[in-house]
C-alpha cells in the first residue's frame, strides 16, 4: 500500500500555510520565528501564581542552565503546571521575575515568549481533534513541507494516520502528534506536561527516546512528570514542589538514588 504524502493529504480545499499565518494573527497567535543561538538559560526568581483567592505558588526559584533537563516532581496540586503556565505565559504571575537568556518575559504575552524559542507541550493531548493529522501537523509547523516530513520520519504511525481526524486516533498517537512540532520545530527550551499521563508503557518509552535524543542534541527541558523515575533519569537537576513551596532542589541523581528520600519530599516531613 502506497501511505498518501502531506501534499495528497491536504488537497482540496484544506487551508495552506499563508491563510493559516493570517488565521493565527487574527485570534491573537503570532508565527515563531526562528530562535537565535543566543543562551538559554531561564532563571525563575520569587514567582508566585494565584487564581482567585486560591495562592498556586509561593515565591518559586527555579534555574534551568543552557542544555540542561530539569524535573520538576511533586504530588498533585504542588504547583508544577502553574510553574510551566507561568513560564510560558499562559498564566501570568502576580509576583516575581522570569528570564529567558538576558530577556524578562513574564509580562509577555504567550505568542511573543515563544517567538524566542520556548515550545510549551501541556497535560491533556494538545492537538485540533476535529482536523485531520496532516491539517494539525500543518497549522502547528506554519506549513513548512521539510519539517513535517522530519514528524513523520520520526513518528511513523503519523504518516499512516494523515487523512484520519486526530480526535479519533489512540492516545499514544495523539500524543506523538501533539509532540511532533516540539521534536522538529528547532526550540531552545521545551515545557513538557505529563507526557506520559493515560499512555501504554511501550509508547511511553517512545516518547521518552525521543525526549532523550533531544537533549542529547542540547535541547534544555523542565519536565513534569508523574512518573518520578523517568524524568530523573533523563534530567541533570530536580525540583520536588509542596503545597507551592519548593522542598527540594539539586541533583536528580540524588533523589534518583535515594527513594526514601523523594518519599519524604513528596508527603513532608525532615
Amino acid at each position: 500500500m502506497t501511505l498518501p504524502t502531506l501534499r495528497d493529504a491536504v488537497a482540496g480545499g484544506i487551508r495552506g500555510p499563508v491563510r493559516l499565518r493570517e488565521e493565527l494573527r487574527a485570534s491573537g497567535v503570532s508565527p515563531r520565528v526562528e530562535p537565535s543561538s543566543a543562551r538559554s538559560d531561564l532563571v525563575v526568581s520569587g514567582l508566585r501564581v494565584r487564581y482567585g483567592e486560591q495562592v498556586a505558588l509561593h515565591g518559586v526559584d527555579v534555574e534551568v542552565p543552557a542544555g540542561s533537563c530539569v524535573a520538576v516532581l511533586g504530588a498533585n496540586g504542588a504547583g508544577k503546571t502553574s510553574l510551566l503556565a507561568a513560564i510560558s505565559g499562559l498564566h501570568r504571575p502576580v509576583e516575581g521575575e522570569i528570564r529567558f537568556g538576558s530577556v524578562r518575559i513574564d509580562r509577555r504575552p504567550a505568542h511573543r515568549i515563544g517567538e524566542l524559542g520556548i515550545c510549551h507541550v501541556p497535560e491533556g493531548r494538545g492537538v485540533f481533534p476535529n482536523l485531520s493529522v496532516a491539517e494539525n501537523l500543518r497549522l502547528t509547523l506554519e506549513g513548512d513541507e521539510e519539517k513535517v516530513e522530519a514528524a513523520l520520519e520520526r513518528f511513523g504511525r503519523l504518516r499512516e494516520r494523515l487523512r484520519q481526524r486526530a480526535g479519533t486516533m489512540s492516545g499514544g498517537e495523539q500524543q506523538m502528534l501533539a509532540v511532533a512540532p516540539a521534536v522538529v520545530g528547532g526550540y531552545r527550551l521545551l515545557l513538557v506536561d505529563e507526557l506520559s499521563l493515560g499512555l501504554a508503557p511501550v509508547v511511553v518509552d517512545e516518547l521518552f527516546s525521543v525526549l532523550a535524543d533531544l537533549r542529547a542534541a542540547g535541547t534544555a527541558m523542565v519536565i513534569v512528570e508523574q512518573f518520578a523515575d523517568r524524568a530523573l533519569e533523563l534530567a541533570d537537576h530536580a525540583y520536588v514542589l509542596r503545597k507551592g513551596t519548593v522542598a527540594y532542589r539539586g541533583a536528580a541523581a540524588e533523589l534518583q538514588g535515594n527513594p526514601d528520600l523523594l518519599h519524604r519530599m513528596y508527603l513532608g516531613g525532615s
